[in-house]
């Protein structure tokens, strides 16, 4: 998938141009989850709608895209505590590990080729502090093939992936969503195991 080439060109059937409704419903029932000092990541955050809402209870929001396109437009609405780069997900700098307490997730785990999955978790694991979380709007929908993206995605196929690197809290049916995903989006919490394979 050429992620620049579909910004550049306006097919970004992905982006509803606002933020999540289930990170929406989250800020707003478990606010003990968001800190005013958490360091939040998130990933293929396009134009970065989930970053800014993100900014509002957190105290720093780094999105990552890999389109430059998608970034360069973020960056005109960025507030003071977010940051907005174009990065690779899966050759981040070591720099970036252990510097986060939380990702936020949302349809960028559907949005990679199944065989990356893995891939994704470590990076993601790599980027936490001790005890960090991975916590997200995760897009499953067994009912439905694509060739993607979005990929087909089951809640079991998260579960098995993350399962190396994290251990699930909780996880629950979105209570709102997109117009169109209803039923079709769970909201999950993985938190960080300290070593893998633990």
């Amino acid at each position: 998938m050429d992620w620049q080439q579909r910004y550049v060109a306006g097919d970004t059937p992905w982006d509803k141009g606002m933020c999540s409704p289930g990170l929406k419903d989250l800020i707003q029932s478990k606010p003990v989850l968001f800190g005013d000092d958490a360091r939040v990541f998130a990933p293929g955050c396009g134009f970065g709608h989930d970053v800014r809402e993100l900014a509002k209870v957190s105290g720093f929001v780094q999105g990552a895209d890999i389109s430059e396109f998608a970034v360069a437009r973020a960056r005109k609405e960025a507030p003071e505590n977010v940051a907005f780069d174009q990065l690779d997900i899966f050759d981040l700098p070591g720099s970036m590990h252990g510097s986060y307490e939380m990702v936020w997730e949302h349809t960028c785990f559907c949005a990679i080729a199944p065989e990356m999955r893995q891939q994704y978790v470590e990076s993601m694991w790599q980027l936490l502090k001790p005890m960090g979380m991975v916590l997200g709007v995760f897009f499953v929908d067994p009912n439905r093939g694509f060739d993607g993206p979005p990929f087909l995605l089951q809640r079991d196929e998260v579960m098995a992936a993350f399962s190396s690197h994290f251990v699930l809290e909780w996880d629950e049916e979105a209570a709102t969503s997109y117009p169109g995903r209803e039923g079709r989006e769970r909201l999950m919490l993985f938190r960080r195991l300290a070593s893998c394979g633990e």
